[in-house]
């Protein structure tokens, strides 16, 4: 009964239904309803109804809209991750029954975004209604604001029926980017769809920047690099990388558009150098901040290393270089060269597979430089390899050749020692000698080139105790060829005579020459040694002449009869505590024995039996003492160890006569033995 009373006051009810036009979603959630009110020309009107369902064809729930005249209200929905459906019921209490009248049912706009960089986003969204209210204004109006406060800025508009966007036009590290949709109604209101909201991050590094060259500065050895700018917009500056084993970052370049450096730390003159470019942008995120950086350029770029190797014997110069790499169109080689500093000139040209060329017929005691330039195809690239000169055999210019000191050494041969230049490769260095200084000289010695800065020398021939002799060091080429002389430098003479009627040793000797007269190495004097051998050999300085001083001295050697031969030698010493020793001479006269007759052992004199020896070499001295029957009762191999005129038993031996033997050798190192009788006195 009382549907077919409700469908007949639908029947003749004459009321329009409210017309549902925007559906607005505020910052906190909630949605604003705006809708023109149904028409009550009887006054039948009793409420509104608002109908929400997150499905178009599902359940809905209505909630009753007060107070009952209003035209519009707020829902709070939970809309943050879902779309919702809405439509207004007008409900009236007609004579004839209840009637309810309803809109349109609109879907709230919900944007989401379906790309994203740093830089771009791409949005889509749902129609509200389709087709579209003829009261729409049929566009969209797109906002967006980086991070979520703040104003937000119109993007741009869309018409209905193309729901998305792309935008553009900004670039964030790290960064909550929203974004809002809204459009008008010609009955004042606006539909606002919610926000949608992503965290945009550049995760993505620039573009690989690509190398034109590296090449060297000829004159500084440093390596200059360049390359293409980076197309990214974001991009910050260039990482510059050295291969060492491994990629090693030298260098930053800053700014997108600064796409040269020159590493003044490297040196093409030492070897080829390899290098790549990386580009990085302005985003530094972590701890501790980094920026995306690309990959490496590749292929990685290695410059040209050219090294000339003269042949001296065959007047040419080979050139041997390393491939330029980098390009994957190396068309050609150019060969400069300059001589003695002079202006450089194209030598020849040869193909990009070439590394190697010789250079024939040139006059290798000049001073030749190459420069090896490398070309592309369309020969719009260069790239210059290193400067190399091998320096002529008639211009060397070490900068160390000479002779530190000569010596005698062992009193037997001569050793020289000299200061040369390593980074000259020559063939090898020799000793010459002779008489006097403007005589001929001979070699007597020789050292193969070794990257030795010192090299020793010894001249075994030499006749130490017979002259003194001037010596250089020379340089030679594979030729044979001299290219470098050292200064000259003599060894000491020294000489000795034993005066016997003035019983005196007479010694001068001849001045050393080589050192310079700078401070740094001039000759500072001589010391003249006397040598004892004994037993326990000795040396002391007796004389010390200072340069330009006498070169000769005598004494007496008296003093030293009874401890050995007498020998000298002299050494000569200059400012840098260089030294050199002359030979050694020793004097003596025949070797004298006196042997006492008699002895008292508790006397004042003669207390000790023992002989007293001069100019001896008491090398092998023994002395036996023998009684009446030849037994031996003492014995003695030290000169100063005489008899005290005790038994070998420790007892005083008898008053008498015993029988002694002694044996020594003589100057001439002869054995010599004396015996005799000797009185024993108490």
């Amino acid at each position: 009964m009382f549907f077919a009373l409700y469908m007949l006051g639908i029947a003749t009810f004459a009321q329009q239904p409210p017309e549902l036009r925007c559906l607005a979603v505020q910052p906190d959630g909630s949605v604003v309803l705006n809708w023109l009110p149904a028409t009550d020309p009887n006054n039948d009107f009793e409420e509104y109804q608002v109908n929400v369902s997150q499905n178009l064809t599902g359940t809905y729930s209505a909630s009753v809209v007060t107070p009952l005249a209003t035209t519009d209200t707020n829902f709070t929905p939970n809309i943050v991750n879902n779309t919702e459906y809405y439509f207004i019921t007008a409900v009236y209490n007609t004579p004839s029954g209840p009637v309810e009248l309803y809109s349109e049912t609109l879907r709230v706009m919900m944007p989401a975004i379906v790309a994203q960089t740093d830089t771009t986003a791409s949005l889509e969204w749902n129609t509200q209604i389709t087709p579209n209210l003829p009261s729409n204004s049929g566009e969209y109006e797109v906002y967006r604001r980086i991070g979520t406060t703040g104003p937000w800025n119109l993007r741009g508009t869309a018409n209905y029926g193309d729901e998305e966007f792309d935008d553009g036009d900004f670039k964030v590290c790290e960064q909550t980017i929203q974004y809002k949709i809204e459009t008008t109604d010609n009955s004042g209101c606006r539909s606002v769809s919610k926000v949608a909201e992503e965290v945009f991050e550049d995760i993505y590094p620039p573009d690989i920047p690509t190398i034109d060259s590296v090449t060297v500065d000829t004159a500084s050895g440093n390596i200059a690099l360049s390359w293409s700018e980076s197309e990214a917009g974001d991009t910050r500056g260039y990482q510059i990388l050295f291969w060492d084993q491994g990629w090693i970052i030298v260098d930053s370049v800053f700014g997108k558009p600064n796409t040269t450096y020159i590493d003044s730390l490297a040196s093409g003159f030492n070897g080829a150098q390899r290098y790549t470019v990386a580009a990085f942008d302005s985003c530094e995120r972590g701890l501790p901040p980094t920026a995306n950086v690309s990959p490496g350029a590749l292929p990685a770029h290695q410059s040209i290393f050219v090294e000339a190797v003269p042949d001296f014997c065959e007047a040419r110069i080979e050139l041997e270089w390393s491939s330029y790499e980098g390009w994957t169109d190396l068309d050609q080689y150019e060969i400069h060269y300059n001589v003695n500093g002079g202006a450089f000139a194209l030598l020849t040209t040869v193909s990009g597979s070439d590394s190697t060329y010789e250079h024939t017929d040139v006059d290798v005691r000049q001073d030749i430089c190459y420069v090896i330039v490398g070309r592309d195809a369309d020969r719009t690239k260069t790239t210059t390899s290193n400067l190399t000169c091998p320096t002529g055999t008639g211009t060397v210019a070490p900068t160390a050749h000479h002779i530190e000191y000569v010596t005698v050494e062992e009193n037997a041969f001569v050793k020289a020692k000299a200061l040369v230049d390593p980074d000259i490769e020559a063939n090898y260095f020799a000793l010459e000698r002779a008489i006097d200084s403007g005589g001929v000289f001979i070699e007597v010695d020789r050292a193969e080139y070794s990257g030795l800065a010192e090299l020793e020398f010894e001249d075994s021939e030499a006749k130490v105790n017979q002259t003194d002799y001037w010596y250089k060091v020379v340089m030679y080429d594979s030729c044979d060829f001299p290219i470098a002389v050292s200064n000259l430098s003599k060894t000491m003479y020294l000489q000795g005579d034993l005066d016997r009627d003035e019983f005196r040793n007479d010694l001068s000797w001849t001045p050393y020459a080589g050192w310079g007269t700078a401070d740094t190495n001039a000759l500072l004097g001589y010391e003249l040694f006397r040598i004892v051998q004994y037993e326990n050999q000795s040396e002391s300085v007796i004389y010390t002449p200072g340069a330009g001083g006498d070169l000769s001295f005598d004494e007496s050697p008296e003093a030293f009869m009874t401890q050995g031969k007498l020998c000298y030698r002299v050494r000569a010493l200059n400012a840098d505590d260089v030294e050199s020793f002359s030979n050694t001479v020793c004097l003596s006269d025949n070797t004298q024995v006196f042997i006492p007759n008699a002895f008292r052992p508790a006397g004042v004199h003669n207390r000790v039996f023992k002989p007293v020896l001069s100019f001896g070499d008491l090398n092998g001295y023994e002395m036996h003492i023998y009684n009446r029957f030849g037994n031996l009762i003492y014995e003695s191999n030290a000169l100063e160890r005489g008899w005290d005129g005790k038994q070998a038993n420790g007892k005083d031996a008898q008053p008498g006569v015993y029988i002694y033997k002694i044996t020594f050798r003589n100057q001439s190192g002869d054995e010599t033995v004396e015996q005799g009788k000797v009185t024993l006195i108490r």
